[in-house]
């Protein structure tokens, strides 16, 4: 989950190869997918103020995040992911 928190691209990759529960909650009650996209919101925040290396931070969160996010395609072509159906 800290991992995913931090938008760690390369650590989240391992840990869903090597079997990790993508859908286990925190005792707060996020799981995974929810912290990755927390990870997202706060990097393209940080891209919208200017700072140094948020656009390869929110490249990287996001990547994490389509990881993590094992919707079908049909559902990602309903809700208008048009990114995941490509």
């Amino acid at each position: 989950m800290e991992a995913a928190a931090g938008g760690h691209y390369g650590a989240v990759k391992f840990l869903v190869a090597n079997g990790a529960a993508k859908h286990r909650k925190n005792i707060l009650g996020s799981d995974s997918l929810h912290l990755a996209m927390q990870a997202v919101e706060e990097a393209s925040e940080a891209v919208m103020a200017g700072k140094r290396g948020a656009t390869r931070r929110r490249e990287r969160a996001t990547k994490a995040l389509h990881l993590l996010d094992d919707r079908s395609l049909f559902a990602c072509a309903q809700d208008g992911d048009l990114r995941r159906v490509r």
